[in-house]
């Protein structure tokens, strides 16, 4: 089994602020994550052989015909010999490529017109098609689970932090990308430059080329702005978080029903926890670098004064009916909150467009207001990332193919929003809206994906959206704070059992806490007692003691 560059028992949790607060870890699944697979390639297809084997002897047969001297026709064979060699070369079997990636709605009706479309470029630019194979994301890891250790027919598919990248990596079940990217990768490695670091594994392979977007995430509150208008304070107003109480203070005044804040996931999502202290979550969060990674020294964080400061903030809001009654078991998106009444407002990571993104997303005008520094870790880097699959046996086209999403912006743009003319008009050099008489409801190329597909600053943007987001993202993630343990990855073979205990734990009080609905006087030290008697410390010795010789050999 080829492994990309570790022991196969290694395994990584998903960011415990991503599951945790659902699911509860037991020693028996963490080891299970470290599941083999097998190998399976695409047939290759080879008619367009045949033609010129056919016409070669054809060619020959009238060459005989004519009985030239012998020293004439041996110089005429050997001519029409090389030029048929040529022929054939240029004339390689036709490639297919299965790509497969996560997708939110029905297969748009135009997606069959939209690949042909492509495929056409691609026969001429890398000699290959692509069989295009959107997953619906409630079955997304579950499906790939089963096609990366059936080996079935498999080349690229998006993976990333939440999608179980590093459980595919360290399984075998990725190939490694890093000669990949030398021989065929070149536009990658321009587009991402020191980012592409942040895919990297215990061992030092990478296994993943992350989507390149806006990194940079940043503590951001987005609200209604007509709700906004109402209190008479301006975004621009808002500087602190006591000033974000003064509107909640307004919006609960005119709308005692409504909660100013409200979860942005539903499951009870942790809409609070970290926002106002970014940190390095170091693979899981579970022992992480405080203070924006700016720090070698690994920490608890729920020990951290910023953390204490932060639950108190929230138990005072949660008392003043700032925050949803229910948010600790709340299963409703904000978009169905909001919609209903029910929210102002939510906590989000989002440093760039934030606004725009959420008008968007909740059909409404919204304001967003942002605290802190904007901060970028391998986290953030590889959320959304493309994979070739172990069982790939056309490795080589699909990194051809993977680096024209990162350098064509017509692919990337075909991919994203379908053809010119056709699914989308231009109103300028990068902005576009729908052609005259379509009815977006009923849009036959509706995927709204520019966000999954290599290199998004290639995208054009939608009508409504401001048009220098891209430049604006691009200057974000250049100027933000990155963090010291940019493509460290810890090993937790060795305190694995200690991290099933420690993610029980966390799951029990991470959302009551996170929500305001306990008090934490009483709770949050039974939380930090309980997660030393699972474990923590020892999880946090061992990360420091990783860190500190993965800071002697790379920096």
């Amino acid at each position: 089994m080829d492994l990309c560059g570790g022991d196969p028992r290694k395994d990584i949790l998903n960011h415990i602020f991503g599951s945790a607060a659902n699911t509860s870890w037991t020693g028996d699944q963490v080891r299970g994550l470290a599941d083999g697979t097998e190998t399976e390639g695409v047939m290759k297809r080879i008619g367009r052989w045949m033609g010129v084997v056919l016409a070669g002897a054809l060619f020959l047969s009238a060459c005989a015909g004519k009985q030239q001297p012998s020293s004439q026709a041996e110089e005429k064979t050997g001519e029409n010999r090389e030029s048929l060699q040529t022929e054939t070369e240029l004339q390689e079997p036709e490639i297919k490529l299965t790509v497969a990636f996560l997708s939110w709605t029905a297969d748009p009706p135009d997606l069959g017109m939209v690949e042909d479309a492509l495929n056409e470029i691609l026969k001429e630019r890398i000699h290959a098609t692509v069989d295009l194979m959107p997953i619906n994301g409630g079955d997304y890891q579950q499906r790939m689970n089963l096609m990366l250790q059936n080996g079935d027919e498999l080349d690229l598919l998006v993976t990333g932090t939440g999608l179980n990248y590093y459980m595919q990596a360290m399984t075998g079940q990725l190939k490694p990308l890093d000669d990949l990217i030398d021989g065929y990768g070149s536009g990658i490695k321009d587009a991402l430059g020191e980012y592409l670091n942040a895919a990297m594994i215990p061992g030092g392979s990478v296994c993943a080329v992350p989507v390149l977007q806006s990194y940079a995430s940043a503590t951001t509150f987005v609200m209604r702005q007509d709700l906004l208008d109402e209190t008479g304070i301006s975004a621009d107003e808002i500087q602190t978080l006591d000033d974000l109480e003064k509107v909640f203070a307004g919006v609960k005044e005119k709308h005692p029903d409504m909660a100013p804040v409200v979860p942005e996931s539903p499951g009870g999502g942790i809409f609070g926890l970290g926002l106002d202290v970014l940190y390095d979550p170091l693979g899981n969060s579970l022992g992480v670098l405080p203070g924006y990674g700016q720090t070698a020294t690994v920490a608890d964080l729920f020990e951290t004064p910023e953390y204490e400061a932060w639950v108190y903030r929230l138990r005072d809001w949660y008392l003043n009916g700032y925050i949803l009654a229910d948010a600790a078991t709340n299963n409703e998106t904000a978009a169905d909150l909001l919609a209903a009444g029910r929210g102002f407002g939510h906590f989000t990571g989002v440093a760039v467009g934030a606004a725009d993104t959420a008008a968007a997303t909740y059909g409404m005008p919204m304001a967003a207001v942002t605290f802190g520094e904007p901060f970028v870790s391998a986290g953030n880097v590889t959320t959304i990332a493309w994979g070739i699959a172990a069982q790939s046996k056309h490795p080589e086209k699909a990194m051809e193919f993977l680096n024209l999403l990162y350098t064509d912006a017509g692919i990337v743009n075909l991919i994203d929003y379908g053809i010119e003319g056709v699914h989308y008009v231009k109103l300028s050099d990068n902005v576009i809206g729908y052609p005259e008489g379509m009815d977006p409801a009923a849009h036959p190329y509706n995927f709204n994906l520019s966000w999954e597909f290599g290199n998004v600053f290639l995208s054009y943007v939608p009508a409504g959206t401001d048009p220098e987001i891209w430049n604006k993202s691009k200057e974000m993630n250049e100027k933000a704070l990155k963090s010291l343990a940019m493509g460290f990855v810890p090993d937790v073979t060795p305190i694995s059992n200690e991290i099933a205990s420690v993610t029980n734990v966390a799951g029990q009080y991470m959302t009551i806490l996170g929500t305001g609905a306990v008090d934490p006087d009483e709770y949050l030290p039974q939380f930090i007692q309980k997660l030393k008697d699972a474990g923590m410390d020892v999880i946090v010795a061992e990360k420091q003691a990783q860190l500190d010789r993965w800071l002697k050999e790379n920096q």
